[in-house]
C-alpha cells in the first residue's frame, strides 16, 4: 500500500483486510467487534486494536490530527476518500475476489467436496452388500451435485459469526454492490453449471448404447466364508452363468476360462477388462452366515462404474436355490442392458436344466473340477459328482454332457481301452437326447477327435458353435480336429478365432504352440508356450512345452532347466519321460533310465515312456533289458491304434519299435501310414529316416532325413544321433546342414 508521500509501505495481510473492511463501509465508522466479526479472527490472532495501530504507524497516521485514519471510542473510519487501489476494468473482480475469500467460500467448497468424496467412497463400499436397489448410488451422486451449488449460495448470503448465522446486509448500499452480485451470480452459475455437467459426463461414459458391441465377462466371485465346498459352489455359479450369457446371441461372452485367473488379484477394472477384451463385467461374492447363503452380484463397466447390483439370500442345504439365483442374476443383468432379445434368446433365459437343486449343485461341483482337472484326482472326483447328479435326475443332459467329456479326456491321459470303453458307453446315451446344448455337441466332438473321427469331430464342434457362437472350446477342438484332416492353414485359422475368443487364457496359446512345434515352427512355439507362463507362471504344461520346443529347436540345455522346472511343479509320467530326454540326448544314460522307470511307475501303459527306455537300456549295452522294453512299447503303440486309427504319432513312434526289434517290413509299413497322414510333421520323417537306417535303406534315410530338417527338424538332433553319423558327409544333406551349430 502507499504511505506518506505516495511511498510504498509494507503492512501484514491482516492489517489490509482491516483497511479493506472500513474502505468498503466508509463514510461510516466501524465498530472494532463487527471488523473482528467480519474477519472471523481466531483466538490466537492479533487483535484488532494492534492491527488498526499497525496500518496508523505504517502510513505515519497522527492520531490526534489524523489524515487518514481516525480511531475513537472502539471504532474507525477513514477520515479522506479513499480509492483501492486496481479499480478501474478490474475493480469488480478484485472485490469479487477479496468478497469470496473474506466469505470463507473456497474454505466451504473445499470441505464439501471432501465430505461429498467420502461419503461416495463409503456409499460404494456399503451399497453392494445391502438388498438396496442399484439406482439409489446414481440417485445419491445427483443430490450431492445438486447440493453443491446451494451450499456455495448459503455461504455468499450469510456469514457465520460467535453469535450465529445472519443474513449479510452489509453493502445493500455499496457501489461495488451491484459488480460484485453480477459478478457472484455468474461464477456461481458456472461452477454449478460445469459441476452438473461433470458428474453427468462421469455417471454416463462408458455406459452401454443401443447398437454398441456388448463383450461381458464374468470374474470368479470371492468366497467370503473361506469354505472349500462354498468355493465349488461359487466357481459353479460363474460357470453356469457363463453358459447362460453365452446361449444369448445378443451378447458376447469373452474371458470364459480366463476369468478365473483374476482370482484374488489386485487389478484394476480398466486392465481386466482390456486383458480379456471386455467393456462389461460381472462380478460377485459368495457368504454363508447363520444358516444362509447370501449371493451377491453386480454389473460394472470397464471404467469401474456400477451399472446394477442386487444380492441373493437362500437357507443353506439341499434347498439352496442356486438354479434360481442364478437365473435371477442372469435376467436382471440383461434387463440393463440396452439389447432386444429375440424369441429364443428369451427362451434360453426361462428354461430351466433340471428340476432338483440338488443336482444341479452337484453338475456345478463337478464343472468346478473339470475346469481345474491337472490332476488324476480331480477327473475322478469330476466323474463321481456328474454320476450323482444323474441318479438324482437320469434326464439331466447337462450332468450327462458333462460325464462323457470328462471320461474322454480320462481316456486322453490313460489311453486305457477300457476308459475308452466307459467314455464311448456314456457318449452313446448322450448321442439320444433330444437336444443338446454346446457342451454335449463338444464333448462328443472331443471324443471323435480322440479316436481319430476327425470329420465327425469337425461337424459336431461346428453344431456346438451354431448354438452357441464364439464358444472357445468349440473353437480349440474344431482347430484340431481340421489338423487332423490335413487342413493346415484352416486349422491355424481356428487357432487364431480360439485366441481372440479368449485373449487372456493360456490354454489357447498353448494349443496353438503344439500345433506351431508340430510344424516344425520351433521358435514362434517358444514365443506361446513363454506367453502361457507368463499368464500362469506355475502351470507345469506351459513349462513341459517350452522345453518340448526348446529341445525340438537344439536347446537343450534350456530344454534340461524347463523339464526339471516342470518335474518340481508336478512329477508326473509326461514330465519324467521330458527330462529323461534331455538327460540322454546330453550323454547321461543312467540318469536318463532312471526318469523313464520313475515315469513308468506312474503310467504304465504309456508306450513312449518304454520306447525311450529301450533306447537308454541300448546306449548301457542292456541287450536283453532293451529287446523287453521295445516289446511292451509295441504292445501299447497297438492298443491305442486299436481306438484311434489314424493316431499319426502312435504310428511313427510304433515303426520305429519294430525296426529295433527286427520286423523291418511292419516297420516300414507303419512309418508309411503315418507320413501320409501327417506328411507335414518333420517327427513323422525322422522316425522314418531311423526306421530306413536300421532297416539298412540308407539311400531312404537319407531322403527321409532331408525332409525332417526341410520341414524344420532340429540340425543339433540329426547331428548327435548315432543312428544318422554315417550320413553326416551326405551331399543331399549338406544344403540343411551347413551353418548349423551344435
Amino acid at each position: 500500500m502507499s504511505g506518506e508521500r505516495g511511498a510504498s509501505v509494507s503492512v501484514s495481510q491482516r492489517a489490509m483486510d482491516v483497511l479493506l473492511v472500513v474502505a468498503d463501509l466508509q463514510p461510516r465508522s466501524v465498530a472494532l467487534e463487527e471488523i473482528e466479526s467480519r474477519l472471523q479472527l481466531g483466538d490466537d490472532e492479533v487483535s484488532v486494536p494492534a492491527i488498526v495501530r499497525e496500518l496508523t504507524d505504517a502510513i505515519s497516521n497522527d492520531l490526534k490530527r489524523p489524515d487518514y485514519i481516525e480511531v475513537f471510542e472502539n471504532r474507525v473510519r477513514l477520515t479522506t476518500s479513499v480509492e483501492l487501489a486496481g479499480q478501474g476494468r478490474f475493480s469488480g473482480l478484485i472485490a469479487l475476489w477479496n468478497e469470496v475469500r473474506k466469505r470463507r467460500v473456497f474454505r466451504v467448497a473445499t470441505t464439501y467436496a471432501l465430505v461429498t468424496f467420502i461419503l461416495l467412497q463409503i456409499a460404494d463400499a456399503v451399497l453392494d452388500t445391502l438388498p438396496i436397489p442399484s439406482k439409489i448410488f446414481p440417485i445419491m451422486l445427483a443430490a450431492l451435485a445438486i447440493g453443491f451449488p446451494i451450499v456455495i449460495l448459503l455461504a455468499w448470503f450469510f456469514e457465520v459469526t460467535p453469535q450465529g448465522i445472519f443474513l449479510d446486509r452489509r453493502r445493500t448500499d455499496a457501489a461495488t454492490n451491484r459488480t460484485v452480485a453480477a459478478s457472484g451470480v455468474i461464477l456461481l452459475t458456472g461452477i454449478a453449471i460445469g459441476f452438473a455437467y461433470a458428474v453427468f459426463t462421469i455417471s454416463e461414459f462408458e455406459r452401454p448404447v443401443a447398437g454398441q458391441d456388448l463383450a461381458i465377462a464374468v470374474l470368479p466371485f470371492d468366497n467370503m466364508s473361506g469354505i472349500t465346498e462354498d468355493q465349488d459352489i461359487s466357481d459353479g455359479i460363474v460357470e453356469e452363468l457363463l453358459n447362460e450369457l453365452t446361449r444369448i446371441k445378443e451378447l458376447r461372452v469373452v474371458g470364459r476360462k480366463a476369468s478365473f485367473y483374476y482370482r484374488d488379484r489386485n487389478e484394476d477394472w480398466g486392465t481386466i477388462a482390456a486383458n480379456l477384451g471386455a467393456n462389461l463385467i460381472i462380478e460377485g461374492s459368495i457368504r454363508r452366515s447363520s444358516g444362509t447363503m447370501r449371493i451377491a452380484a453386480q454389473l460394472i463397466d470397464q471404467a469401474g462404474y456400477h451399472l446394477w447390483s442386487n444380492t441373493f439370500d437362500a437357507p443353506v442345504g439341499k434347498s439352496l436355490d442356486i438354479l434360481d439365483i442364478q437365473k435371477s442374476i442372469a435376467q436382471q443383468v440383461v434387463e440393463e442392458l440396452p439389447i432386444e432379445l429375440s424369441a429364443e434368446s428369451r427362451r434360453v433365459l426361462a428354461s430351466m436344466p433340471t428340476t432338483s437343486e440338488e443336482a444341479y449343485q452337484l453338475y456345478l461341483q463337478g464343472r468346478s473340477y473339470l475346469r481345474n482337472a491337472d490332476q488324476e484326482q480331480r477327473f475322478e472326483s469330476a466323474e463321481l459328482l456328474f454320476r450323482d447328479a444323474l441318479k438324482i435326475d437320469a434326464q439331466f443332459v447337462r450332468a450327462l454332457s458333462g460325464l462323457c467329456e470328462t471320461q474322454a479326456l480320462i481316456y486322453q491321459r490313460t489311453l486305457s481301452s477300457q476308459d475308452y470303453a466307459r467314455a464311448a458307453a456314456t457318449c452313446s446315451r448322450l448321442i439320444t437326447q433330444d437336444e443338446l446344448t454346446e457342451e454335449g455337441y463338444y464333448a462328443l466332438g472331443t471324443l471323435n477327435r480322440l479316436s481319430g473321427n476327425y470329420e465327425e469331430a469337425k461337424e459336431l464342434f461346428q453344431t456346438a458353435l451354431e448354438v452357441t457362437p464364439g464358444y472357445e472350446p468349440a473353437l480349440y477342438g474344431l482347430a484340431r480336429a481340421v489338423e487332423g484332416l490335413g487342413q493346415y492353414e484352416e486349422a491355424e485359422q481356428f487357432y487364431l478365432q480360439s485366441m481372440e475368443a479368449e485373449p487372456g487364457y493360456w490354454q489357447v496359446y498353448n494349443g496353438y504352440g503344439r500345433y506351431l512345434e508340430r510344424g516344425g515352427r520351433f521358435a514362434e512355439a517358444i514365443e506361446q508356450y513363454q506367453r502361457v507362463i507368463k499368464l500362469s507362471p506355475d502351470n507345469v504344461i506351459g513349462h513341459s512345452n517350452l522345453g518340448a520346443a526348446y529341445f525340438d529347436s537344439g536347446q537343450w540345455d534350456e530344454a534340461l532347466n524347463s523339464w526339471q522346472t516342470a518335474v518340481g511343479i508336478e512329477p508326473d509320467a509326461i514330465n519324467y519321460m521330458n527330462l529323461g530326454t534331455a538327460q540322454y540326448y546330453l550323454g547321461n544314460h543312467a540318469e536318463a533310465e532312471a526318469s523313464f522307470r520313475a515315469g513308468i511307475d506312474i503310467w504304465p501303459n504309456f508306450y513312449p515312456l518304454w520306447g525311450k527306455l529301450g533306447a537308454a537300456l541300448e546306449r548301457q549295452g542292456s541287450a536283453e533289458e532293451s529287446r523287453d522294453a521295445y516289446e511292451k512299447a509295441v504292445e501299447y503303440a497297438l492298443a491305442v491304434l486299436e481306438i484311434n486309427q489314424k493316431d499319426a504319432r502312435a504310428m511313427y513312434y510304433l515303426a520305429s519299435y519294430l525296426a529295433h526289434l527286427g520286423r523291418f517290413a511292419e516297420a516300414v509299413e507303419w512309418s508309411q501310414k503315418a507320413r501320409e497322414i501327417v506328411p507335414r510333421d518333420p517327427a513323422a520323417h525322422y522316425f522314418a529316416a531311423i526306421v530306413d537306417s536300421l532297416a539298412g535303406n540308407d539311400d531312404a534315410a537319407v531322403d527321409s532325413l532331408a525332409e525332417a530338417l526341410q520341414l524344420g527338424y532340429p540340425v543339433r538332433t540329426v547331428r548327435e544321433d548315432v543312428y544318422f553319423q554315417r550320413y553326416l558327409d551326405s551331399a543331399t544333406l549338406t544344403e540343411w546342414m551347413q551353418g548349423e551349430a551344435l
